[in-house]
């Protein structure tokens, strides 16, 4: 009963009955009947943090996994999201659960795409934030763009691993792994963002302290750098978003994912550290041009509890 319930209370949610729409459904009712016949909210439930809220399975994880399971194999699914919000957690999920369906699904993360340390180092001198990493001009593109069509082609490639806490927590590569699936996950927190006016330069959400000087000024250096990564957009098949409702919750969400971090492998970044990268990726694009260059098909607006508030549809 517990479980129905908590698939019932999507009804609630602003937009989710055309989001079922378009995920062939003729109304709520049926996919309510779909989930609730298998169990869906207990579908790989090892593979979620002890206490995950179920709300978080049945608005986010069994709607993606629905767009997962009809997308043909071959398919590149992106997933945009802010660090911090659990995206990370949801596609092992995600990886997971299909298996349970039979589709071999894998995750590849734009941070698995980070140059090398001291050519890391040498991408983010001058930036303002003095950031180690996550801004556009931190990844490797040519490399990403290779694996990727080496991908579609074979249905096999490389990719490096970036282990975060090397470094005294600024990150260095740490080997490959060889991934095969018949489906492909891309996520990173500004997958399809592109170009802006140049009006928008100075742009910056009302949560926010406004910007400085030198962060409008590198603004259109950040443009520059997002240019290669365009390429990359026009390979995804399909785009979703989990969107915060405000940008300063952003904080929050990278503190105790840095804590987590610091749990698990006794390295993180220091405060101060995490606070000017938080405020790098929170301000260095114009929040508008989030998915400029590629728009995103679902928008999940997320709140600070991570509770879906709002799903928007492209053209909708």
């Amino acid at each position: 009963m517990q479980a129905n319930h908590e698939l019932e209370r999507c009804r609630e949610i602003r937009g989710f009955e055309a989001l079922v729409g378009a995920l062939g459904y003729d109304s709520v009712a049926d996919w309510l009947a779909r989930w609730a016949a298998i169990d869906g909210l207990s579908l790989a439930r090892e593979a979620w943090p002890v206490g995950v809220d179920p709300r978080w399975i049945a608005s986010v994880g069994l709607p993606l996994l629905d767009h997962v399971q009809q997308s043909p194999p071959g398919s590149l699914l992106g997933l945009a999201a802010m660090p911090g919000c659990g995206k990370s957690t949801l596609c092992a999920w995600l990886k997971a659960a299909a298996a349970r369906l039979g589709m071999a699904v894998e995750v590849v993360s734009l941070d698995d795409f980070y140059f090398p340390g001291m050519q890391l180092e040498s991408a983010m001198a001058g930036n303002p934030w003095q950031t180690p990493r996550g801004i556009p001009g931190s990844h490797d593109v040519v490399l990403l763009l290779r694996a990727l069509r080496q991908w579609r082609d074979e249905g096999t490639c490389a990719v490096p691993l970036f282990d975060k806490a090397l470094r005294q927590g600024r990150g260095d590569r740490a080997g490959t792994r060889l991934l095969s699936a018949d489906r492909l996950i891309l996520e990173g927190w500004f997958v399809g963002a592109g170009p802006w006016a140049a009006a928008r330069h100075g742009e910056l959400s009302a949560d926010l302290t406004p910007l400085s000087p030198a962060e409008v000024a590198y603004r259109p250096v950040i443009e520059r750098n997002l240019a290669p990564y365009q390429e990359v957009w026009r390979l995804l098949d399909g785009l979703w978003q989990l969107s915060p409702t405000t940008l300063s919750t952003v904080m929050a969400w990278k503190r105790q994912q840095n804590q987590s971090q610091q749990q698990q492998s006794g390295s993180g970044l220091a405060e101060q550290d995490l606070e000017t990268m938080t405020r790098s990726l929170q301000v260095c694009i114009p929040e508008s041009a989030l998915v400029s260059g590629r728009s995103a098909d679902v928008v999940l607006r997320v709140d600070a509890q991570r509770q879906v508030h709002e799903v928007r549809l492209a053209g909708g």
